[in-house]
């Protein structure tokens, strides 16, 4: 049996616009999902102006391998009934 070694020198990077992004790179990975691609997250970035995003972009020496996306949402609805019940729970 042979066996292959490689090195792998991830870095990452974090951003928080999506025009930080090279188009590109970012619709190498998930092309073929349309709430992937780059215009997808400009759009909304767009409608979601109250929520914060992060990318997580993973980096294989300069081709991109990996990438996550985070919102800070800062009034998540909560899924309590009734509704006198939710408008506590969401004060705490």
């Amino acid at each position: 049996m042979h066996e292959m070694s490689s090195i792998v020198n991830l870095r990452l990077k974090t951003c928080f616009h999506i025009q930080e992004i090279e188009a590109g790179l970012w619709n190498k990975i998930g092309r073929e999902d349309a709430f992937q691609s780059y215009q997808w997250y400009f759009y909304a970035e767009k409608v979601m102006l109250d929520c914060r995003p992060f990318y997580i972009l993973a980096y294989d020496n300069e081709e991109l391998v990996g990438r996550a996306t985070f919102y800070l949402v800062p009034s998540e609805p909560l899924p309590i009934q009734p509704t006198f019940l939710r408008n506590i729970a969401q004060k705490i």
